[in-house]
Order: C-alpha cells, then structure tokens, then sequence
C-alpha cells in the first residue's frame, strides 16, 4: 500500500486548486488500482465526504495531514523554533511520495518570501521523493528564493504547467535535470465530467441552455490586482453588460455570474451580492452566489458560448470544454497557461492597470475581442478542441512519469 501526500489541496472552495486536487487523486487511484492511501493538508473548510462525492468514488482513502509544530514559550527563541519547523522532516518519511500541487504557489504573485517554502521541501526531499506537479515556478527577483529552488530542483521532479516557466527554469536558473514541460492539471477530464445526466441537472437548476448564455467571472482579486476602486470595477463590468445586451448577435442570450472562490480563498460570493444589487433592474442576468463545487462549475463554464474572466482556471475550464474564453490577465501565467499552450494569446487582455478601468477603455477592450471570437467562432473552437488534446497528452505524460517511479 502507497501513501501519498498531496500537498496544496487544501479544500474545495478555489474552483481551480479543487480541480487539480480532484484529477490528481483520481488519476493515481486508477493508476495503482486502489493500492494506495492519499493524505493532504486539508483544513478546516474541508469535508472529506465532500471531496469523495466530487471523486465520484467513496473507496478511495482520504486523510489529513498536519505536521506536528513546536511553539516556544519564551518570545526570543520563536526564530529558532521557526527554523526547526521548517527543517522537521519527523512526519515526513512515512510517504513514499510528495506530490506539490500547482498552480503558482511557488511563483512570488502573491508573495516576496516563498523560501521558507522551498526550504522545508528542500529538507522533506530527503526523508521522501518529492515531485513539484503542474507548476508555474518564478520569475524570482529575490535571491534567496532563487538559491533555495536551485538547491530544491537538484533533488525533486518538477513538472511545469507552461513553456514560458519551462524555459525560464533552464535558461534562466540553469536548471536542466529533472525539468520537464507538462500543463495545467485542470485539463484533464473532473471525475464527474462523464455524467450527462449531473450535467444536465445543473444546466436545469439554473434555467440554463447550452450555448443560449454568456458567463462572466467578477474576480476577488480586484483591489490586489486590476484597480483598487470598487466602483470602477463594477461599473466597468456594468457597461459591458449593456453592450452585449444591444450586441445584435448576442442580445437575447442570457449572462451568467459565477462566483469561483470561497473563505478562506476569497468570498467571492459576497462580492456577487454586491454586483447583483449594482446592476439591479437589468433583466437576463443569473447569479449563482453559492459553492456550487467543481464538476458542476465546470459544466457551467464550458456549456455557455464563452467566458469572460479574471480567473484563469474558469478560463482553462472552459478552453477544457472546447469553448473560447477572454482573461482578463494579472500575471505571466495567462500568457504561460493560455497563451503558450492553448495558443489563445488573442483572447488575453493584460488588465492589470487602474487607469484601463477608471477611463473605461477596458469595456472596448473586452467588447472588441468579443467581436473577435464571435466572428471567428467556429475556427477558433476548432482550435481550441485541438489545442486542448495535447495538453491532456503532456498531463497523462507527467502521471505516467510519477507512477513508474512508485511502482
């Protein structure tokens, strides 16, 4: 019996990092043919029995892992203590593999220190074979997190989700063993993804019609990233409701909201509310405010005719089903992920900029590539469908590497 542990599945409440959790376990399982028992760092907004519906299978074994931390007790010694944690590795030799879950936890989008991180992989590496699987790694413009990684990539598999990190990490870092370019996890098929029925039961619940709707993504990250003034921001997206609606092709398809991010990832379903009351009296809109969990987030994603979102993994979703989607990108990663792999770099709108939405020039931005892709529609799902097999192709190419190394 193999044990396994997944890190960075922490819950379902971040419709992407459930995705990759959900394909990832699912794929092993198959793979090994149920010999093998999956723990992660869930926390407390986990439910296991949750997590197994969302598998589609209630054989599989689920555990949390916590390592065990030590405290002090006298405030000048908490640096040491800090250290001894990070290094502990007494937890650690009981798996027979790490797995490090992507997407960009390993990049500095969200933070400047990440070596604590890389450094206690660094130590775990030498207690259990460590994998990093589906990630997008740097840029480092801090040189300790650069030197850690060296001395972290020296000992573990690292399976990139884009070439853009694929090729920073060779290029740049001078890392060549043990790299090899994969994709976003989130392309593979959800466990639940075969069922039409569940598909159809969701588009119902919601008064929905294949291909009859327009989804956006009103992103949490706004503030962070985009711009800082709320109104701005819902009133950009308000005018962009207008336009589609007086858009002869799209005029009497209904928009639907999507929250994609629940505490402690982002409550995006309260910023929902407060968009619903903003545009109140404007027919046609459906908001669905509640965790709705990912197969069926995905359903919703990939059955309207495209996508508008701040989110990239509502895009990979979508692109997942065969559908165009239009990000609005803060980061490398939507050129990596979007517009490397999927070569979609046309749907991408570099939106992190606050005078895009206090001027408005966003709303023509996003509207001309509406028209773009309305346009051109047929021949860019053609595309995409093509685009989206190979990725599956890099992903199922990474499992297979992981489980030849455990058998």
């Amino acid at each position: 019996m193999k044990k396994i542990l997944i890190k960075n599945f922490k819950n379902l409440n971040n419709y992407g990092s459930g995705m990759m959790g959900l394909v990832t376990i699912d794929k092993i399982f198959k793979e090994l043919k149920g010999n093998v028992q999956f723990y992660s760092d869930f926390d407390e907004y986990a439910s296991l029995n949750e997590i197994k519906n969302e598998l589609n299978n209630n054989s599989i074994n689920l555990n949390v892992f916590k390592p065990i931390t030590l405290q002090p007790k006298i405030k000048f010694l908490k640096p040491f203590y800090t250290l001894y944690n990070i290094l502990n590795t007494k937890d650690i030799k009981q798996f027979d593999l790490i797995i490090v879950l992507g997407g960009d936890d390993l990049s500095e989008y969200y933070g400047k220190h990440i070596w604590p991180l890389l450094l206690s992989f660094y130590s775990w590496s030498f207690k259990s074979k460590m994998v990093l699987l589906g990630q997008s790694i740097g840029p480092f413009n801090f040189w300790l997190n650069r030197f850690v990684f060296k001395k972290l990539a020296n000992r573990s598999k690292i399976f990139t989700r884009d070439k853009f990190c694929f090729d920073y990490i060779i290029n740049e870092l001078g890392i060549i063993k043990n790299v090899t370019l994969s994709g976003d996890l989130a392309f593979l098929d959800l466990p639940l993804q075969k069922s039409i029925e569940y598909q159809e039961k969701t588009l119902l619940r919601f008064d929905l019609v294949p291909n009859e709707y327009v989804t956006i993504i009103i992103s949490g990250l706004f503030g962070k990233y985009y711009t800082d003034s709320k109104e701005d921001y819902f009133g950009c997206f308000k005018e962009l409701i207008i336009k589609i609606k007086n858009n002869n092709e799209l005029k009497d398809k209904k928009i639907c909201f999507i929250a994609h991010t629940f505490p402690p990832h982002g409550n995006e379903s309260d910023l929902l509310k407060e968009f619903e009351d903003y545009v109140k009296g404007i027919e046609g809109l459906v908001f669905i405010k509640d965790k709705i969990y990912q197969g069926a987030a995905r359903f919703i994603l990939g059955n309207g005719k495209f996508t508008i979102t701040g989110r990239m993994h509502a895009s990979v979703s979508t692109f997942q089903m065969g559908k165009p989607s239009i990000s609005l990108s803060y980061s490398v990663k939507y050129r990596g992920v979007i517009g490397n792999n999927l070569g979609q770099n046309d749907l991408i709108i570099e939106s992190n900029n606050p005078e895009l939405w206090k001027n408005r020039a966003i709303v023509d931005l996003i509207y001309n590539k509406i028209s773009y892709l309305i346009n051109d529609y047929d021949n860019l799902t053609y595309n995409i469908r093509l685009s989206v097999i190979k990725q599956k192709e890099l992903v199922d190419n990474a499992f297979d590497g992981i489980i030849k190394d455990l058998k």
